[in-house]
């Protein structure tokens, strides 16, 4: 049952294919280049170059499948595999951003859990001496009222 329904779909995309592929053998290899180089422009503004590079392998893969739609199954794959090895490195190199960022934030937590620290010693201390300057103005101020004057 469920074999049947994946045939009726594979025969559908096959047609929708068929009909972009007769679209596109009439456009100019120029228009296509400029509108493959869109994406990749499109990219440059997010100024990221694992974004960019990405782009640009999808633009190049699509621009080769374009010009020599005999060779599309070898430039698919390649593409594919290429893509697949860019995923890979992409998530390894934001993986060691993260953990950089994570160390980071780490030591900042440390840093102003010391400067946290060292200001309640600090205000700890205040509070000690204003209470022993406190006691010995209150103990001198009885010893001048009951001291005759």
């Amino acid at each position: 049952m469920y074999l049947a329904d994946w045939q009726s779909i594979v025969s559908q995309l096959r047609s929708c294919l068929d009909q972009a592929s007769a679209l596109l053998s009439g456009v100019p290899e120029d228009m296509a280049l400029a509108a493959l180089l869109v994406p990749v422009a499109l990219a440059t503004l997010s100024k990221r170059l694992m974004v960019v590079l990405g782009s640009l392998l999808l633009s190049a893969t699509a621009f080769c499948t374009f010009v020599a739609p005999s060779n599309s199954p070898a430039t698919l794959a390649i593409g594919i595999y290429l893509g697949g090895l860019f995923v890979a490195l992409s998530g390894i190199v934001t993986s060691r951003k993260a953990r950089i960022y994570r160390d980071e934030l780490a030591g900042l937590r440390s840093d102003v859990n010391q400067l946290l620290h060292s200001d309640q010693r600090r205000l700890l201390t205040e509070i000690r001496s204003g209470s022993i300057e406190r006691n010995e103005s209150v103990s001198t101020t009885r010893v001048s009222k009951d001291s005759p004057a």
